[in-house]
């Protein structure tokens, strides 16, 4: 009995490492500057390339593919004074959320449809999706900063639930890396 207790540990053991040993894949992310307080880290998707479109509106980031079959990808990020320090999507209150909703999706096309999601570390996401499911609009506020995902195909076909899942994927593993002044 005592041989085969040993047996299992072993064989349990084994398997703890090896699972531990795929695990630690490293992935390499890209430095995207925004300010001299705040930078992005992004995991850019295989086959896309990082265009900087940077203006004194905003900050936004183009992700393009020279195959015109992968969504075109923009990031933005804009700070938002109207909200305290600190905010987050998840901290606020259901009449917030229906301001946001009108404000900055339904007011513009009352087509949109609005539901919620996470990503992997359980930060909300608003997703606005158009009504042809050809773009679609990953919405959060953090720190002081609104951030917008536009995902989106050239050609107006219908996006894939694996092309938002991926999107999801992207944005779970952004780091916003706030420096000290």
């Amino acid at each position: 009995m005592k041989k085969c207790i040993s047996i299992l540990l072993c064989l349990a053991l084994c398997l703890s490492c090896a699972a531990a040993l795929a695990e630690t894949v490293t992935v390499e992310k890209t430095e995207l500057k925004v300010n001299d307080s705040l930078t992005l880290r992004a995991v850019i998707p295989e086959g896309y390339e990082v265009v900087d479109l940077t203006d004194e509106d905003g900050i936004f980031y183009a992700f393009g593919s020279k195959d015109e079959t992968k969504p075109i990808l923009m990031l933005s990020l804009g700070v938002d004074d109207s909200w305290p320090v600190g905010t987050k999507l998840n901290t606020l209150s259901e009449e917030e959320l229906k301001g946001i909703e009108n404000s900055k999706f339904l007011d513009i096309d009352p087509d949109v449809q609005i539901s919620y999601t996470e990503t992997a570390y359980g930060t909300k996401l608003l997703v606005a999706t158009d009504a042809d499911k050809s773009a679609v609009v990953f919405y959060t506020l953090y720190e002081g900063y609104e951030i917008e995902f536009l995902l989106t195909m050239s050609n107006g076909t219908a996006l894939s639930q694996e092309q938002i899942d991926a999107s999801v994927k992207f944005l779970s593993d952004l780091d916003l890396v706030f420096t000290q002044k």
